[in-house]
């Protein structure tokens, strides 16, 4: 039974990453996220007014800026929650398109929440929550590095135009304007990182390799570099190489919840079920829109032969995500766990 569960964790350690929204999110650009133009509220539709758009900026009681925490737009009347993402790395995060009314933002790091009401007309507001955030370790997270603050405007564009192309599919374009980023800066941390993700789209792993490791090399303060290189390793089966990677990253973030996600997987691969289990628990706490939290969550619960809790996260899993090759994964790890629990219990 046991060799039974280890072929399903061996399933999910294939399933890819998706550090691609964070890595390709400018580190000088906020975090911008588009309102449908028109939506449902308890008073009819909205939408008939003149758009205008919401900035903000989450920081910690102590002014740090907060990277990486979603952000949600709500319907004051109804609490309706009409659009969300997460803060760049500069604690930054836009709303656009957003239709003239009352609205409240809501900032969730973890268990701990910032919330503020805004009235948008025809121009810009602009909003500064504040939320308490756990004690990181010495010269931890939440800075933008030297390196990148160094970075030409020129090479930024271009890596922005990539990014923008990678999230969108286009991954020609993407080549081309990265392509032209790294002309401006060779050692640019984030162009590099996200080359390395286009080779990997080419099945290309040991060039997707080299690059994340460049990138670590040029600026060894960029964090998502370390999780790609780990997600990277994790793909062809190097989990103690993966974890190595994973725990520097989050020495300079420890509270990104990809981070933590990785890690999970890495130490799943060496069966260390326990703390694979601790680590995807930090991912979810961070309220990620990510059901393969669940997937991995469940497979870690199987090697503790958890069989309930397991069953629980699998049926989760599948009524968030019901199809794709990973969804029949679940389906038959499902059906496993069903026999497990009934074994178990006789």
């Amino acid at each position: 039974m046991y060799r039974r569960v280890l072929v399903l964790i061996s399933s999910i350690l294939a399933a890819s990453s998706i550090l691609l929204a964070q890595i390709s999110n400018d580190p000088m650009q906020p975090g911008t996220i588009s309102v449908p133009g028109a939506f449902s509220t308890g008073q009819g539709q909205r939408g008939l007014g003149a758009a205008g758009s919401i900035t903000g900026s989450l920081v910690t009681m102590t002014g740090s800026p907060v990277r990486e925490a979603r952000v949600e737009l709500h319907d004051s009347s109804t609490g309706t929650v009409l659009a969300s993402g997460y803060t760049a790395i500069n604690g930054s995060f836009q709303f656009d398109n957003v239709p003239s009314g009352q609205y409240e933002v809501v900032a969730n790091r973890g268990v701990n929440q910032a919330t503020q009401e805004v009235r948008v007309d025809s121009g810009p507001a602009e909003v500064t929550l504040r939320v308490n955030t756990p004690q990181a370790e010495p010269g931890a997270g939440h800075t933008v590095s030297v390196t990148a603050l160094r970075i030409p405007e020129k090479a930024m564009n271009a890596f922005h135009k990539a990014a923008q192309a990678f999230q969108k599919g286009k991954f020609e374009d993407a080549e081309k304007h990265v392509l032209k980023a790294l002309e401006v800066v060779p050692n640019y941390a984030q162009a590099l990182t996200l080359r390395g993700l286009l080779k990997f789209q080419k099945t290309d792993v040991q060039g997707g390799e080299q690059d994340f490791q460049q990138a670590i090399r040029s600026d060894p303060n960029y964090d998502l570099s370390y999780f790609a290189m780990g997600a990277a390793l994790n793909s062809t089966g190097q989990f103690l190489q993966a974890q190595k990677a994973l725990e520097e990253g989050l020495k300079i973030n420890p509270v990104s919840w990809q981070g933590y996600f990785e890690l999970s997987k890495a130490l799943l691969g060496q069966h260390d079920f326990r703390n694979a289990l601790k680590n995807v628990v930090k991912a979810e706490s961070c309220n990620p829109p990510f059901p393969a939290i669940h997937l991995v969550k469940a497979h870690a619960l199987l090697g503790l032969k958890d069989y309930e809790e397991a069953t629980q996260e699998l049926e989760r899993y599948l009524t968030e995500n019901s199809t794709g090759p990973e969804a029949d994964q679940a389906r038959q790890a499902l059906n496993q766990a069903k026999a497990f629990s009934a074994t178990a219990s006789r």
